[in-house]
Protein backbone atom coordinates (compact mmCIF):
# COMPACT_ATOMS: atom_id res chain seq x y z
CA UNK A 1 0.00 0.00 0.00
CA UNK A 2 1.12 3.47 -1.12
CA UNK A 3 2.04 6.29 1.72
CA UNK A 4 -0.04 9.37 1.69
CA UNK A 5 3.30 10.89 1.90
CA UNK A 6 5.07 9.02 -0.69
CA UNK A 7 7.20 10.59 -3.20
CA UNK A 8 4.60 9.99 -6.09
CA UNK A 9 2.10 11.84 -4.27
CA UNK A 10 4.42 14.73 -3.72
CA UNK A 11 5.55 15.25 -7.06
CA UNK A 12 1.55 15.44 -7.69
CA UNK A 13 0.53 17.58 -5.66
CA UNK A 14 3.30 20.12 -6.68
CA UNK A 15 2.50 20.22 -9.91
CA UNK A 16 -1.23 20.40 -9.26
CA UNK A 17 -0.53 23.84 -6.64
CA UNK A 18 2.21 25.05 -9.06
CA UNK A 19 5.00 24.98 -6.23
CA UNK A 20 2.58 27.10 -3.83
CA UNK A 21 1.61 26.28 -0.68
CA UNK A 22 -1.71 25.39 0.05
CA UNK A 23 -1.79 28.25 2.72
CA UNK A 24 -0.05 30.88 2.74
CA UNK A 25 0.62 30.59 -1.01
CA UNK A 26 4.44 31.20 -0.79
CA UNK A 27 6.50 28.89 -3.32
CA UNK A 28 7.74 25.56 -1.72
CA UNK A 29 11.08 24.83 -0.81
CA UNK A 30 11.20 21.09 -2.01
CA UNK A 31 13.44 20.44 1.68
CA UNK A 32 10.74 22.34 4.02
CA UNK A 33 7.38 20.77 2.58
CA UNK A 34 4.75 18.52 4.33
CA UNK A 35 1.61 16.61 2.98
CA UNK A 36 -1.42 17.32 5.06
CA UNK A 37 -4.63 16.46 5.07
CA UNK A 38 -7.30 18.64 3.93
CA UNK A 39 -9.76 17.50 6.10
CA UNK A 40 -8.00 15.68 9.09
CA UNK A 41 -8.07 11.60 9.64
CA UNK A 42 -9.71 12.44 13.05
CA UNK A 43 -12.35 14.46 11.18
CA UNK A 44 -13.23 11.59 9.06
CA UNK A 45 -10.32 12.39 5.83
CA UNK A 46 -9.09 10.08 4.10
CA UNK A 47 -5.33 8.83 2.50
CA UNK A 48 -7.07 9.91 -1.28
CA UNK A 49 -4.91 12.24 -3.27
CA UNK A 50 -7.94 14.62 -3.76
CA UNK A 51 -7.57 15.04 0.10
CA UNK A 52 -4.53 15.83 0.40
CA UNK A 53 -2.31 19.65 -0.35
CA UNK A 54 1.35 20.63 -0.04
CA UNK A 55 1.76 23.14 2.45
CA UNK A 56 5.15 24.79 3.55
CA UNK A 57 6.93 23.47 7.51
CA UNK A 58 5.07 26.93 9.07
CA UNK A 59 1.50 26.68 7.63
CA UNK A 60 1.71 22.65 8.36
CA UNK A 61 2.88 23.79 11.86
CA UNK A 62 0.36 26.18 12.28
CA UNK A 63 -2.93 23.86 11.35
CA UNK A 64 -1.46 20.84 12.97
CA UNK A 65 -4.65 18.50 12.63
CA UNK A 66 -7.52 21.09 12.68
CA UNK A 67 -9.28 22.30 9.69
CA UNK A 68 -8.60 24.03 6.77
CA UNK A 69 -11.00 26.84 8.03
CA UNK A 70 -8.69 27.39 11.10
CA UNK A 71 -5.30 27.76 9.04
CA UNK A 72 -6.99 30.07 6.19
CA UNK A 73 -8.04 31.98 9.59
CA UNK A 74 -4.92 31.82 11.04
CA UNK A 75 -3.24 33.08 8.06
CA UNK A 76 -5.83 35.88 7.69
CA UNK A 77 -5.66 37.24 11.07
CA UNK A 78 -1.68 37.51 10.16
CA UNK A 79 -1.83 39.05 7.09
CA UNK A 80 -0.04 36.20 5.86
CA UNK A 81 -1.85 35.39 2.94
CA UNK A 82 -3.09 37.89 0.04
CA UNK A 83 -6.60 39.96 -0.20
CA UNK A 84 -8.29 37.35 -2.81
CA UNK A 85 -12.03 36.30 -3.04
CA UNK A 86 -10.81 32.61 -2.52
CA UNK A 87 -7.61 32.77 -1.07
CA UNK A 88 -7.81 28.92 -1.07
CA UNK A 89 -7.15 28.52 -4.88
CA UNK A 90 -5.08 30.67 -7.37
CA UNK A 91 -7.16 31.82 -9.85
CA UNK A 92 -4.76 32.32 -12.94
CA UNK A 93 -1.51 33.86 -12.62
CA UNK A 94 0.86 35.29 -14.91
CA UNK A 95 4.78 35.22 -15.55
CA UNK A 96 6.58 38.13 -14.56
CA UNK A 97 9.59 37.22 -15.85
CA UNK A 98 11.64 36.04 -12.52
CA UNK A 99 7.97 34.17 -10.68
CA UNK A 100 4.34 34.00 -11.20
CA UNK A 101 1.93 36.64 -9.64
CA UNK A 102 -1.98 36.36 -9.43
CA UNK A 103 -3.87 37.97 -12.20
CA UNK A 104 -6.00 39.31 -9.14
CA UNK A 105 -2.65 40.52 -7.27
CA UNK A 106 -2.05 42.41 -10.82
CA UNK A 107 -5.44 44.11 -11.03
CA UNK A 108 -4.99 45.17 -7.28
CA UNK A 109 -1.78 46.66 -8.29
CA UNK A 110 -3.15 48.70 -11.71
CA UNK A 111 -5.96 50.08 -9.18
CA UNK A 112 -3.63 50.42 -6.23
CA UNK A 113 0.45 50.07 -6.41
CA UNK A 114 1.39 51.06 -2.56
CA UNK A 115 -1.17 48.71 -1.37
CA UNK A 116 0.37 45.91 -2.88
CA UNK A 117 3.06 44.29 -0.53
CA UNK A 118 3.82 41.07 -0.13
CA UNK A 119 4.31 39.80 3.06
CA UNK A 120 6.02 36.75 3.55
CA UNK A 121 5.77 33.68 6.07
CA UNK A 122 8.87 35.07 8.02
CA UNK A 123 7.35 38.75 7.94
CA UNK A 124 9.59 40.18 5.35
CA UNK A 125 7.69 42.83 3.11
CA UNK A 126 8.58 42.74 -0.48
CA UNK A 127 6.88 44.28 -3.58
CA UNK A 128 4.13 42.60 -5.52
CA UNK A 129 6.63 43.49 -8.51
CA UNK A 130 10.17 43.65 -8.29
CA UNK A 131 10.79 46.27 -11.37
CA UNK A 132 8.64 48.20 -13.90
CA UNK A 133 10.03 45.55 -16.12
CA UNK A 134 8.44 42.88 -14.30
CA UNK A 135 4.37 44.49 -14.07
CA UNK A 136 5.17 45.15 -17.79
CA UNK A 137 5.81 41.47 -18.64
CA UNK A 138 3.29 40.02 -16.34
CA UNK A 139 0.74 42.43 -18.14
CA UNK A 140 2.45 41.17 -21.69
CA UNK A 141 1.92 37.63 -20.44
CA UNK A 142 -1.83 38.40 -19.41
CA UNK A 143 -2.49 40.45 -22.68
CA UNK A 144 -1.51 36.76 -24.65
CA UNK A 145 -2.94 34.79 -22.21
CA UNK A 146 -6.51 36.26 -22.51
CA UNK A 147 -5.72 36.86 -26.85
CA UNK A 148 -5.44 33.01 -26.60
CA UNK A 149 -8.44 32.33 -24.63
CA UNK A 150 -10.46 34.90 -26.97
CA UNK A 151 -9.27 33.18 -30.40
CA UNK A 152 -10.31 29.74 -28.51
CA UNK A 153 -13.76 31.04 -27.92
CA UNK A 154 -14.19 32.18 -31.34
CA UNK A 155 -13.07 29.25 -32.78
CA UNK A 156 -15.50 26.80 -30.81
CA UNK A 157 -18.71 26.30 -32.29
CA UNK A 158 -20.91 28.36 -29.35
CA UNK A 159 -24.09 29.61 -29.47
CA UNK A 160 -23.62 33.93 -29.81
CA UNK A 161 -25.28 34.88 -26.24
CA UNK A 162 -22.52 32.39 -24.61
CA UNK A 163 -19.94 34.27 -24.79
Amino acid sequence: MKRYNSLTNQRQLYRKQDGVCNGCREPLSLRHLAVDHIVPRKLGGTHELSNLQLLCASCNSIKGKRSQSYLTKRLQDRNWISRRPDSARVHARVWTGSRWVDVFDLILYIEDPDSCISKSITGTKHPLFASDRDFHLACIDMYKGLHELLEMLESADLPQDSI
